[in-house]
C-alpha cells in the first residue's frame, strides 16, 4: 500500500483521475446549474467516489456519472 501513496504516484493519479472525474462532474452539473434545477448531491458525489476508485484502483472506467450504474442501484438497494 505504501508504494501506492507515494508522491509521484499520487500526482499522476490526481491528474488523470481526480481531476478529469472531477471536470466530468462539473460538465454533468451544467445544465442543472444554469436551470436552477435541484440535485442530488449525495447521489453524484457516489457516482464520482466509483468512477475515481475504479479508474485508480481496479483501472476501469465505470463511467457512472454519464450512465447509470448497476453498482450504485445495488448500494441503494441494499
Amino acid at each position: 500500500m505504501v508504494p501506492s501513496l507515494h508522491k509521484k504516484y499520487l500526482s499522476v493519479i490526481v491528474d488523470r483521475v481526480f481531476c478529469k472525474c472531477a471536470e466530468r462532474l462539473v460538465e454533468k452539473l451544467k445544465p442543472d446549474a444554469l436551470s436552477g434545477t435541484s440535485v442530488n448531491m449525495e447521489e453524484k458525489f457516489c457516482q464520482l467516489t466509483l468512477d475515481v476508485i475504479g479508474l485508480s484502483i481496479f483501472n476501469y472506467n465505470f463511467d457512472s456519472l454519464t450512465t447509470d450504474s448497476p453498482v450504485i442501484d445495488a448500494v441503494y438497494t441494499a
